[in-house]
């Protein structure tokens, strides 16, 4: 009790205020950043320096990734099936078709279907139905339908919209399998120049004798304004977030943890006085704020334990220092505007070191004037 009271007359408790106060500031101006990079440039580096995390040096250059994939993935088109088929079938039989037609009216139809309008292309065809000729023709239809399933006639609007995009090719779904073709290859319903250059190409797969009259059914048909292939919306998006995938997973400035970012050998050829340069620095600071964005959202305590650590430290330099002062410089601890103006004074100094160190980021080397400073006061 005795001693609390000459603590009292001795002017203890505006000191210890005094101390308080200092305290106070020094962690508050400690506290901010939460948890500082510890590198300036001009550093020397003492060791490899890799990344603790995934990052991406652009978020905007991502962005801009994402949507020129979105943009650019091939759109997809199904077989239309329904339209393709039956014209690859009717040509397939018609030599049996016409040999089984044996009276006029069974004929007739099938005649006006394929425009035989001429005996000789009716014989021309009935020649096909013989056995040893059969194996021929089918060769003949496998091309046409190869040739067919490649050719890619869409609806307008469709083929306008492709167009407008940055895609180059898309892809045509048919048999479980997918090929591409470029955009400039597809042709749109009423298009009849181009459809009639392909079909012209068709009807020159098959036999001379036969050239006239399938180039009449797929006038007929092909030229109808029926499309051989159909937008497959569910495709395309499958499409485009393959696309999108693949820039996630390889994204444009992209580094991967474990990843060494800066190394000690600087130069390749054992300059490692050479400090850390501007883009080396810039890289870093991307990397800390990914490292302190995952960590937060983990366990954003962690990033408050360094804070403590650093106020504990603070608090025993300030308690050692307040036990000297009073030990060895009583008359500040007696004239409490001499200690407020040394609290300010050292508060100064460390705003002063926290500011070339931080916002000015000057050399660290520069940042020791203030500590040097106020060690000489």
């Amino acid at each position: 009790m005795h001693a609390w009271r000459r603590f009292v007359r001795g002017g203890g408790i505006p000191s210890l205020l005094v101390a308080g106060a200092f305290y106070l500031g020094a962690v508050l101006m400690d506290a901010w950043p939460v948890c500082p990079l510890p590198f300036r440039q001009g550093q020397y580096v003492e060791r490899d320096l890799v990344s603790r995390v995934d990052f991406v040096e652009s978020e905007a250059a991502v962005e801009t990734a994402l949507m020129e994939a979105r943009d650019s993935a091939p759109a997809r088109f199904a077989l239309n099936e329904n339209f393709v088929e039956p014209v690859i079938r009717s040509l397939r039989n018609l030599p049996l078709d016409l040999k089984a037609a044996t009276q006029p009216a069974a004929s007739q139809p099938i005649k006006e279907q394929f425009h035989l309008a001429r005996e000789e292309d009716v014989r021309a065809w009935l020649a096909y139905a013989r056995e040893d000729r059969l194996k021929d023709f089918h060769a003949q239809i496998e091309r046409f339908r190869s040739v067919l399933l490649q050719t890619c006639i869409v609806r307008a609007e469709q083929l306008d919209r492709q167009m407008a995009r940055k895609a180059i090719d898309v892809t045509l779904t048919r048999d479980g399998g997918r090929m591409r073709i470029r955009i400039d290859e597809m042709i749109a319903v009423g298009d009849g120049r181009r459809i009639g250059e392909k079909i012209d190409q068709l009807a020159k797969l098959f036999d001379p004798a036969l050239q006239r009259s399938v180039r009449s059914y797929l006038l007929k048909t092909l030229g109808g304004g029926e499309p051989t292939y159909l937008y497959d919306p569910a495709g395309t998006e499958q499409s485009i977030a393959e696309a999108v995938e693949q820039v996630r997973a390889n994204p444009p400035g992209g580094h991967k943890s474990g990843e060494v970012l800066v190394r000690r050998d600087r130069s390749g050829g054992g300059d490692e006085s050479k400090g850390l340069t501007a883009e080396e620095l810039r890289l870093l600071r991307k990397e800390h704020a990914a490292f302190l964005a995952e960590q937060s959202s983990r366990a954003g305590w962690l990033a408050y334990l360094g804070v403590a650590q650093r106020a504990g430290m603070l608090l025993v330099v300030t308690v050692v220092l307040s036990i000297y002062i009073a030990h060895y410089q009583p008359m500040i601890a007696r004239n409490h505007w001499r200690g407020i103006s040394l609290a300010a004074l050292l508060l100064l100094m460390l705003a002063f070191s926290k500011a070339m160190h931080g916002p000015l980021d000057l050399n660290p080397n520069a940042t020791m004037l203030p500590v040097l400073m106020a060690a000489a006061v």
